[in-house]
């Protein structure tokens, strides 16, 4: 659910583009024309978190393993930025996001294994609350093999 109160769903076609639509008006049966998100080739699902300013924040695996994101401009407004590039993490899994108790978004996903490091679950935090651009660098979960 977007920061208005409608539903809006994103999802990724055979042809890895990224896809949103939502509803015109909250709890209704009318939906808006769906919109392609920028460009993009997805290798993974979406997976979007809302910002505590009420910004909704995609993040997906693209072709070249990159964890990529793009943030809502402004909340409920629902054009969203070009994507970039979350950070210098080789992705082998979807990207996952969730909202930390104190309001920053923290986006898992399982890194491809390297040499003796093997695989793991990597994790990457904003370094504040609604901080889109902001993120502290990869680190392993602990014990968080794969």
């Amino acid at each position: 659910m977007n920061s208005t109160g409608r539903m809006q769903v994103f999802s990724r076609d055979a042809s890895g583009a990224v896809w949103t639509i939502r509803q015109k008006n909250p709890g209704g049966a009318v939906w808006e024309k769906r919109r392609k998100l920028g460009k993009v080739e997805a290798a993974s699902d979406v997976s979007v978190a809302r910002n505590p300013d009420g910004r909704l924040q995609v993040f997906l695996r693209n072709t070249g393993n990159a964890v990529m994101e793009a943030v809502e401009k402004r909340s409920g407004g629902g054009e969203f930025t070009a994507w970039r590039k979350l950070g210098a993490v080789t992705a082998a899994g979807d990207p996952v996001a969730a909202v930390n108790a104190d309001g920053r978004l923290e986006v898992f996903t399982d890194r491809q294994a390297r040499g003796k490091d093997g695989a793991a679950l990597m994790h990457s935090a904003q370094i504040q609350p609604g901080s889109s651009g902001s993120w502290n660098a990869w680190r392993a979960v602990p014990d968080g093999r794969v």
